[in-house]
């Protein structure tokens, strides 16, 4: 897994920039900010089936949720579920 925090920080100080801050920013394979690494070849032969999976959740037709379903009421008394989680 790479988390590519440039990505994030550039999105989080263009938000500076357009005087946007406070809003609630998704980082994700979408916005580019996280990844997987094939270095090593360790996964090489599942490469395709990653990246099929990969394209399947940037298009929105695998959804991933936040937080496990079993973890969902535990997240919702810390204050973890928001509406970018698919909750309250």
């Amino acid at each position: 897994m790479i988390k590519r925090f440039d990505v994030a920080t550039y999105a989080i100080v263009a938000d500076f920039a357009r005087h946007e801050l406070g809003r609630v920013r998704v980082v994700d394979l979408t916005s580019g900010a996280l990844d997987l690494s094939y270095s090593g070849g360790f996964i090489e032969d599942v490469r395709s089936r990653i990246e099929t999976f990969k394209a399947s959740i940037i298009a929105g037709d695998i959804d991933v949720p936040c937080v496990p379903v079993s973890r969902e009421a535990e997240a919702r008394e810390q204050g973890v579920m928001t509406a970018a989680c698919g909750g309250s």
